[in-house]
């Protein structure tokens, strides 16, 4: 249950586009966790809403408002608008670095 079972789940959607295009479909976080578990990474509900919640916290509205799905602001989303957050949902910190 932790980030960085996160941060391997979504490296391995970054670098699988079948898996990708499951993340970005998901309708919610349920469906992320069991996602990732099904692909051998375990995290819990918390973490992965700790970690979107600290990416997220310092995006303007604009870039928030671009973002249709979870899939596609933990994967997709935030990367195009700004990679820096991607990289802090990695993480689960505060602070952008960049992947």
């Amino acid at each position: 249950m932790s980030h960085s079972a996160l941060q391997a789940f979504l490296s391995s959607a970054a670098a699988d586009g079948q898996l990708r295009q499951k993340l970005q479909a998901a309708a919610g976080v349920d469906d992320i966790v069991a996602l990732a578990s099904s692909h051998g990474h375990a995290f819990s509900k918390a973490t992965l809403l700790k970690a979107h919640a600290a990416a997220i916290s310092s995006a303007p509205d604009h870039r928030l408002e671009a973002i249709n799905s979870w899939g596609d602001a933990l994967n997709g989303g935030l990367r195009r608008q700004r990679p820096g957050l991607r990289a802090a949902v990695l993480s689960g910190r505060g602070t952008a670095t960049m992947l």
